[in-house]
């Protein structure tokens, strides 16, 4: 398991949100434009992908170390 906390966002040295709900980044980029890339996007009710402007400030995606 890993813990993936409800970072919110930060556009424009703002943070939005924070603890209610998460958009981190994956290391998927978008293939037909490299300035987008998937996140994983989740609130206590849902989670989902989507494909978002790498010019955000989103969390970094969480990486768990082989054991």
């Amino acid at each position: 398991h890993i813990y993936i906390p409800g970072g919110g966002i930060h556009l424009n040295s703002i943070e939005e949100d924070p603890g209610y709900w998460g958009n981190y980044w994956t290391s998927t980029l978008n293939k037909d434009d490299e300035a987008l890339a998937k996140t994983l996007v989740f609130t206590e009710f849902s989670t989902e992908t989507s494909i978002t402007g790498r010019c955000y400030g989103l969390l970094v995606r969480p990486v768990r170390a082989k054991k």
